[in-house]
């Protein structure tokens, strides 16, 4: 089996796993807590780690699996901006969450699959087992498109539920002004990182092309 096969099985599987594994401790602690389940199902799915790591699996199926439901997975563009966003979400933990992240256990162990070992791997699946060379520097709006309307969706449910997923963008807590410049920053940081995977994806194609001849 090759390398790229592997990874996506290895990726796939962890992924689906540890997805389910943090969906169950979500929901059973709302529950417990008497909050229910739907608001434990509204939580799990606020967070942007849980949802870009929902669609690197999606991405790992469209390639272990031909349904043509999966068929946008397979596309350049989303799997660039996969990299993109997981690239963005490891940068995220490591600088600005871990610090002050009370987990132990279980949890803290999610946390390390989900923020490092997973994107890890989808980046050196991404870098050894997809085509290279169709992403251009236009395609930068589209790859940071998922991480923007994150951005929306994170804005409208917050007052709703009285809820934000991420200290740093609590509006509770800082106030819209400095929430809205800090997620500015983070969308400036996003562009940043989405040139890279389109130059990078324009230099690996140049590389396997010289390797061909």
């Amino acid at each position: 089996m090759r390398l790229d096969r592997i990874l996506a099985c290895f990726g796939f599987v962890v992924g689906c796993f540890t997805l389910a594994s943090q969906f169950t401790l979500t929901v059973s602690a709302y529950m417990n807590d008497g909050k229910g389940w739907p608001l434990g199902i509204l939580h799990y799915l606020g967070f942007l780690t849980i949802l870009s790591n929902t669609g690197l699996v999606l991405t790992y199926a469209s390639t272990l699996f031909p349904h043509n439901w999966l068929e946008i997975f397979r596309h350049p563009k989303s799997r660039g901006a996969v990299a993109a966003i997981i690239t963005l979400v490891m940068i995220f933990y490591n600088f600005l969450l871990a610090p002050i992240n009370p987990a132990t256990g279980f949890p803290l162990f999610n946390d390390y699959i989900f923020h490092y070992l997973l994107p890890v791997v989808y980046l050196v699946w991404w870098f050894i087992g997809t085509p290279h060379g169709t992403l251009e520097y236009k395609d930068v709006p589209v790859l940071v498109a998922p991480g923007l309307v994150y951005a929306a969706y994170v804005l409208v449910r917050g007052p709703i539920l009285n809820e934000y997923p991420y200290p740093m963008i609590d509006v509770n807590a800082h106030g819209y002004p400095q929430v809205l410049l800090f997620m500015l920053y983070t969308a400036i940081g996003l562009c940043i990182l989405a040139a890279l995977v389109v130059l990078a994806d324009r230099l690996l194609a140049g590389r396997r092309q010289v390797a061909a001849s």
